[in-house]
């Protein structure tokens, strides 16, 4: 089944038919499900959710049209939508559903670019541009009878990709894998298991697990000490929220960057001139925007760093292992080998020889090993005094510690 094979955490299927409550509890044991008959007996919208996530049904009358609320780090709502030719309802019906975390999913039965649908695929579009969604479709065919494109999603306030799966199917239409990014809320807690604790506390009763392993069954021991290890790890382990850093952009700017991307599939659909030169300006007013917004919240940013709050208390505490508190440079050597180790005295050494040295036009930087000063005998009819055994047996010694 794709679920298993792709780890999907939502199926929505369409065009179900009769449905039948059985049988979807026997194939998925551990999915939640929500159904929306149509207005034939071919039609229908089945969506499944994994048991783990928490979802809300939304209150909808309109056939073929099923709408959940997945609580996730911020609430996204899916609609699963069934549009055939001979639908009663038209595109406005659904636009009061449509809020600014939201994702359409489903078989609209309209090919976006395709001249047969050329005055369905405008009325599409023009109610998702109103509506700031943003379409999304597949790089395959979705229909196995033709090479149209008519299963796909609309978004709006939050990143879909959809590509086509190759798989076998049973359907006259191929699935379509969608990847919706959203984070659990059970991602905002961390948790620190303090194992030497743990282990402490399992050396503790080994002497009774023997004896036990003895009087009891191999089931009630494996099932009683597994008991006790989940038990002990729970007790051992903390939990502990987890602060992210997200750039907020705000809301009337997310709204007008959705608008540009849907006029951009317009142009590319239409290749209208002037549609293409509106949404250069946009584009370029929104790059604008969105720059004076980035740099006023670092300037934000700074400020707080050096204000009375607990995220400056933080970043300070964490950088003052970088500072030096004591200075390693003593004293200096000046010109006549006389050290000085008076702070005022220092300052206007060092200050002296930066000065001088760049007044020089050329500045001769030797290397410590390569280019060491040569020795120079200011007699050189005087003989090098002699070194005893004693001495170089000193030498050598040291050499050898050394090396």
């Amino acid at each position: 089944m794709l679920i298993d094979k792709y780890k999907i955490d939502c199926l929505i299927l369409t065009e179900v038919g009769a449905f039948d409550f059985a049988l979807v509890n026997q194939l998925f044991v551990n999915f939640k499900y929500f159904y929306q008959k149509g207005e034939n007996s071919w039609g229908g919208v089945l969506m499944l959710f994994k048991s783990s996530l928490i979802v809300t049904r939304v209150k909808c009358d309109t056939p073929n049209v099923c709408i959940v609320d997945v609580k996730l780090e911020r609430t996204i709502r899916l609609l699963g939508i069934y549009a055939p030719k001979s639908k009663t309802w038209s595109w406005d019906t659904l636009s009061k559903y449509i809020n600014d975390s939201c994702s359409l999913f489903g078989d609209f039965n309209i090919d976006l670019e395709s001249k047969k649908d050329e005055r369905a695929a405008n009325d599409l579009v023009k109610w998702s541009e109103v509506r700031a969604l943003v379409p999304v479709l597949p790089e395959a065919s979705t229909s196995l009878r033709s090479e149209r494109i008519i299963d796909y999603a609309f978004t709006r306030g939050t990143p879909l990709t959809l590509q086509t799966c190759v798989d076998n199917t049973t359907s006259d239409h191929k699935p379509i894998i969608g990847v919706l990014k959203g984070e659990s809320k059970e991602n905002a807690l961390g948790s620190n298991t303090h194992w030497k604790v743990f282990n402490y506390f399992l050396s503790l009763p080994v002497e009774f697990w023997d004896n036990e392993s003895k009087f009891s069954s191999t089931e009630d021991y494996y099932k009683n000490f597994i008991a006790l290890l989940d038990s002990l790890k729970s007790r051992c382990t903390t939990h502990f929220p987890i602060r992210k850093y997200r750039a907020a952009i705000p809301k009337e700017l997310r709204l007008k960057l959705s608008y540009t991307r849907a006029l951009s599939f317009q142009h590319k659909r239409t290749g209208d001139v002037s549609l293409h030169m509106k949404i250069k300006e946009m584009r370029r007013n929104n790059r604008i925007e969105l720059v004076s917004i980035r740099s006023r919240k670092l300037t934000s940013a700074i400020n707080e760093r050096f204000s009375s709050s607990d995220s400056s208390n933080s970043f300070w505490s964490k950088i003052r292992k970088n500072f030096k508190t004591t200075n390693s440079l003593e004293a200096l050597i000046d010109n006549n080998n006389v050290i000085v180790k008076d702070i005022d005295a220092m300052l206007d050494l060092a200050a002296t020889h930066y000065e001088n040295l760049f007044a020089e036009t050329q500045v001769y930087r030797p290397h410590p090993y390569v280019d060491s000063p040569e020795v120079h005998w200011d007699n050189y009819n005087e003989p090098i005094p002699p070194i005893t055994m004693k001495e170089l047996v000193k030498i050598v010694h040291k050499v050898k510690k050394k090396h």
